[in-house]
């Protein structure tokens, strides 16, 4: 049986002090806040962008049930 992998919610990309790029993915705020306070005295935080995938996703889902209510009722006024 194959096992399922699991997507992770955040990712991090941060620049360092020194140049260097980080690139990583969390599960939760408390992995995101782990990472930060492990890392912390390396980082540039003016670079430090942490994207929340599910948030893209939220919209979308909006966009597609405001479409779907508004063809209900379309369909109700062409019916009656």
């Amino acid at each position: 049986m194959l096992a399922k992998k699991k997507s992770c919610r955040y990712v991090i990309n941060a620049t360092g002090k020194n140049g260097e790029t980080y690139l990583t993915t969390c599960n939760n705020k408390q992995e995101v806040r782990q990472w930060i306070k492990a890392h912390n005295s390396k980082l540039n935080h003016k670079e430090l962008k942490i994207i929340d995938k599910h948030k893209k996703f939220f919209w979308i889902k909006s966009i597609l049930l405001f479409i779907t209510a508004a063809l209900i009722i379309v369909e109700l006024f062409i019916l009656m």
